[in-house]
């Protein structure tokens, strides 16, 4: 068991690697696939996954890793379809906080429907994603047999949550940029073309009149 200084000093270098790691990419899926990876290596679990949430009945599965057969199933239908016990609480409001979710709806679900194996899943933890005060999406992550995450763990990963909600706010803001800057791009180009083919027609009426 590591001592508290050896824990803190450990717990730094995950939130310095995951750091590092969001600023490599402007993809928000790369990005958020490799710091999920990333995230799962450094805290010793084996299965997660990443869900942007908007308004619902809306949600984005972004990344996972290491997901059970019951899960992957038919192109990992029972992750993009439906909702589940942690995306309602987080539509009503009530899911302010990193929590253990007690049973997996998902896994629950497949496993009720012999969708194929859960590997021993039932648990996770379930961490909203946000950015000053903004909801964002959510972040799962177990391992088989744990059922329970301590108060130092959930701590550990909401802060990392925090790394991740303020990466992704960042990364909407360059793509809308970058839109912005393309439509802008696309007026001047039809408004130049337009301009230009009046031109050319009021010439050919000159010509016409010679």
């Amino acid at each position: 068991m590591l001592c508290d200084k050896d824990q803190y000093v450990e717990e730094l270098l995950i939130l310095k690697t995951i750091a590092e790691n969001l600023n490599q990419s402007n993809d928000m899926k790369q990005m958020l696939q490799t710091t999920l990876e990333k995230l799962l290596d450094l805290t010793h679990l084996e299965t997660g996954w990443l869900f942007l949430v908007e308004d619902k009945p809306d949600y984005t599965k972004m990344a996972d890793f290491n997901l059970p057969p019951a899960l992957s199933w038919d192109n990992q239908k029972p992750m993009r379809c439906g909702d589940c016990l942690c995306l309602r609480m987080y539509w009503e409001g009530t899911l302010n906080e990193p929590v253990t979710i007690i049973e997996c709806e998902r896994l629950h679900n497949a496993k009720a429907q012999c969708w194929g194996e859960t590997r021993n899943l039932t648990h996770h933890a379930t961490i909203p994603l946000t950015v000053q005060g903004k909801r964002l999406g959510l972040l799962n992550v177990g391992s088989p047999g744990k059922a329970h995450f301590s108060e130092g763990e959930l701590a550990l990963l909401q802060s990392v949550a925090y790394q991740i909600g303020t990466a992704v706010e960042r990364t909407k803001l360059s793509e809308q940029k970058e839109k912005q800057a393309v439509d802008s791009i696309a007026r001047f180009i039809v408004d130049y073309y337009a301009k230009a083919s009046k031109v050319t027609r009021y010439l050919w009426k000159i010509n016409d009149m010679k």
